[in-house]
């Protein structure tokens, strides 16, 4: 998408890099880079604007990349639109407390995203809730079947239960997009 309300002249592109150091092993650290992110100085407030993928990725990186993030704390990604069919959505990694491992392979998806249209916010939720609940999902817009094997049960029929089951766990589902608006509808 495209950048606007720039200063003139401030429009730049560079490689950003996200550096992880554990806070409790100073041996367990990565970097992970972010092409080509386009940027440039906002006319009004001065501040760095970015295109809506790149602020999506901005923030997730820096999430994950922030060492006083608790390591037991868990998190999982789904895509939508998967394939840029407009229609589907899927569930790429499962729940995982944020270890340094974890935290490097989700920074490292996260980095390579491209936003392709097509932004199916009902297939999304339903998918998430079918993972979030340990069922699944079927028909027009069900990415169950193209869903990553590790978030499944064993015998593949199921989405292994997302949600923990013990009262105030803290579960939640958060949608995020590049979201273009699509005022057609």
């Amino acid at each position: 998408s495209a950048l606007s309300g720039c200063k003139s002249n401030t429009k730049q592109t560079s490689d950003t890099e996200f550096v992880y150091t554990d806070a409790n092993d100073s041996t367990k650290t990565f970097t992970t880079t972010i092409s080509n992110l386009q940027s440039c100085t906002s006319s009004t407030t001065n501040k760095t604007i970015y295109n809506r993928i790149n602020s999506l990725k901005v923030a997730l990186l820096t999430l994950l990349t922030n060492n006083t993030v608790n390591n037991d704390i868990g998190l999982g990604i789904g895509i939508f639109s998967y394939q840029a069919d407009g229609d589907t959505a899927i569930i790429r990694y499962p729940i995982q407390k944020l270890t340094p491992e974890n935290r490097e392979k989700m920074a490292t998806y996260i980095a390579g995203l491209t936003a392709n249209g097509g932004t199916p916010s009902p297939s999304a939720l339903a998918e998430a809730g079918a993972y979030m609940l340990g069922t699944k999902t079927s028909g027009t817009g069900s990415g169950f079947e193209n869903s990553d094997a590790s978030t499944k049960i064993t015998d593949g029929t199921l989405y292994q239960q997302g949600a923990q089951q013990t009262t105030c766990a803290g579960n939640g589902i958060y949608l995020l997009t590049d979201g273009e608006p699509d005022t057609s509808v």
